[in-house]
């Protein structure tokens, strides 16, 4: 009877298990509804980006004319990008009339096909709750929040940078065709929306090479010709320019002309730099020159050395930076990151190599002393006050990079004091750990490196590439791995060791706090405070002013004196869509139908009806930002106040 009811108790539970992996799945709509709710929170009080203004423009393009669009945005190269972006931005033009709307359609449509790929691939590897957990982080971080709301170029690729990863394992388990055709297929369409996820690409020769899939001849073709026919608009707009753009992107070369104040209205203007001078002054402002070039170059050998570490420690903080909760929880989770990326790996090693590797040997108890002396002057020597004269261009260091050798300190001296007290225990707590890792039949099918390599190909091409620290917003679509791996630590890996499911729980719990519960809470005081619809920023009540006083006229020459990036300006030379303000026009136009008839790249023209004028900024970053030089608004008669914005018409 004892042995009846066991057998009994283990039915009810293994059909219990399958219940619950079953419903899991509920995760997604659930998180996706939540996401979006949070995400269009506030919109009447957001504009588009800059960046997408000319997708707006083009997307209206396609709408009103049936013209496919043939290029894109312009890149900090000044290259025109492929016009992937416009057609995710279509079915939201041609639904709203409200440009704060147009996003919306393509990026919530994006948000939960990404949601669904991070749960199948993580599920594949890691089983369901892994899988349900990566998609609460994703769905309810900060990131995953902007993909949801926006359609600027770097989030659109999570999508598809999740499902090439996923099409192309898939391809190396089953080892069909059909799956290597989706992954390449989906790289390319991802590529036709923003060129930043051409590393993605590698992973695919890399598990060929591992694991040896079928491919044949017959698949490339058919491959590439769906490819060519996808890109033919936008390669016969490249062949028209002699292929100068995509040459620009893959080189990494600007092609902005030296003299682009020649295509404003009035070239003898300046255009200033606010990094330079934060409090403007007309008269006393530093232009536009004051470039890296000013600086001394008094550099060191270990300069170029550091610049790279300083990028490798600052690409494996960026993405967490934008979730913290806490001061330390960026370091924190970037450090459990990379210790799940350890794990991981030693997960992928055969039972039999573990049992050979002897932790408790004499010589690797001898090595592992020295190398705690290593660790222990290392954090001694390793301090600002001589990094500062090996690595500093002027002999100053930023806050920032203090802090980050700081932290490099403390790490290598509480590593290098554990190992000489406590060296052999924690050498017999490596040695079980990883026979626990690697002993037993794996849960999947899916081979652990695959997934290591989907994250860690882009990565390293990515900081062997980039161009500094001041552009980590290229390791942003990297986001959705990052998150799974970090999941799998507090999941997978207790799974595998038998650990009790209470401390997989608690550490999840502790998981979501911290990348959650800074843009939750964010997201619900917006919410509570301004409303879920939001309130209309001064720009749009200005364009409502404005146009107020036309008396229904179709066009009028309106005018902007206003803090700017300085790229509007700048990139008129190439696009004569981009100009000073250019979010105002699209509002004028798509609101209430009016033509602004001063299509100058500085934004003021001597025939301007009306002045718009800018008095204050509310930028904390200053990096990129000017404006132009404001002299005296004569034959111009104020009208009216809307925050820092005033208004002006012509006697």
């Amino acid at each position: 009877m004892i042995f009846q009811y066991a057998e009994q108790y283990g039915c009810m539970v293994t059909s219990g298990r399958k219940v619950v992996e079953r419903l899991s799945i509920w995760i997604i709509p659930v998180v996706g509804v939540g996401g979006a709710l949070l995400a269009l929170q506030g919109w009447r009080s957001r504009l588009p980006n800059g960046d997408l203004l000319t997708t707006i423009e083009s997307a209206h393009e396609f709408v009103q004319t049936g013209r496919f669009p043939e290029k894109g945005v312009l890149t900090s190269f000044a290259s025109f990008t492929p016009p992937g972006a416009t057609w995710l931005m279509i079915p939201g033009t041609m639904a709203f009339t409200d440009p704060r709307l147009f996003e919306y359609i393509g990026s919530l449509a994006l948000y939960l096909g990404t949601l669904v790929g991070i749960f199948l691939l993580a599920r594949l590897y890691f089983g369901w709750r892994c899988a349900a957990l990566s998609v609460a982080l994703y769905g309810f971080s900060a990131i995953g929040l902007s993909v949801a709301g926006s359609l600027w170029q770097r989030y659109p690729i999570h999508f598809f940078y999740i499902w090439t990863i996923y099409w192309t394992s898939r391809w190396a388990i089953q080892r069909r065709e059909k799956y290597l055709i989706a992954a390449v297929l989906t790289w390319a369409l991802g590529m036709y929306v923003f060129m930043e996820i051409a590393p993605a690409f590698f992973v695919v020769p890399a598990l060929w090479f591992l694991y040896r899939p079928p491919m044949t001849w017959r698949t490339i073709c058919i491959t590439g010709g769906v490819i060519g026919v996808i890109w033919y608009p936008y390669l016969r707009f490249e062949h028209q320019r002699n292929f100068a753009d995509l040459k620009s992107q893959v080189l990494r070369q600007k092609i902005l002309p030296a003299e682009f104040s020649a295509s404003w209205c009035n070239p003898a203007l300046i255009l200033k730099s606010l990094e330079s001078s934060p409090n403007p002054n007309p008269t006393t402002s530093a232009a536009i020159s004051a470039t890296a070039e000013n600086i001394p170059t008094n550099l060191s050998v270990f300069t170029h050395v550091w610049e790279r570490v300083n990028l490798v420690v600052a690409a494996a903080l960026s993405n967490f930076q934008y979730s913290s909760l806490l001061p330390a929880s960026a370091p924190l989770l970037a450090g459990l990151l990379t210790f799940s990326l350890i794990v991981l790996a030693v997960s992928t090693l055969s039972a039999e190599t573990a049992e050979h590797i002897d932790f408790r040997s004499p010589h690797l108890r001898y090595w592992c002393a020295r190398l705690a002396v290593a660790m222990v002057v290392c954090a001694l020597m390793a301090n600002e006050f001589i990094a500062t004269r090996y690595i500093s261009r002027d002999g100053v260091l930023e806050k920032t990079t203090i802090s980050i050798i700081r932290s490099f300190q403390l790490f290598l001296m509480l590593g290098g004091i554990a190992l000489l007290t406590h060296g052999a225990k924690i050498l017999a707590i490596l040695g079980r750990a990883v026979v626990g890792l690697t002993a037993g039949k794996r849960r999947t099918e899916a081979d652990l490196k695959m997934i290591l390599l989907g994250l860690m190909i882009p990565w390293a091409i990515l900081l062997a590439t980039v161009e500094g620290s001041a552009h980590l917003e290229r390791f942003l679509w990297l986001w959705p791995l990052q998150i799974m791996i970090l999941a799998a630590l507090v999941t997978y890996i207790p799974q595998r060791l038998n650990a009790a499911r209470s401390i997989s729980a608690v550490a999840s719990l502790s998981l979501l706090l911290l990348l959650n519960a800074n843009p939750l809470l964010t997201r619900a005081k917006a919410w509570y405070t301004d409303g879920w619809f939001g309130s209309d920023p001064d720009q749009v009540r200005v364009v409502h002013y404005v146009s107020s006083r036309l008396d229904g006229k179709g066009e009028a020459a309106i005018g902007y004196q206003t803090f700017i990036s300085r790229f509007m300006a700048m990139f008129h030379a190439v696009d004569p869509r981009y100009k000073v303000g250019a979010e105002f026009d699209l509002f004028f136009k798509d609101r209430y139908g009016i033509t602004n008839t001063n299509n100058c790249g500085e934004g003021m023209a001597p025939s301007d009806d009306f002045r718009i004028v800018q008095t204050a900024f509310n930028w904390t970053d200053l990096t990129g930002k000017g404006y132009f030089e404001r002299g005296p608004n004569t034959n111009f008669v104020f009208l009216k106040e809307f925050g820092p914005y005033q208004v002006f018409q012509r006697q």
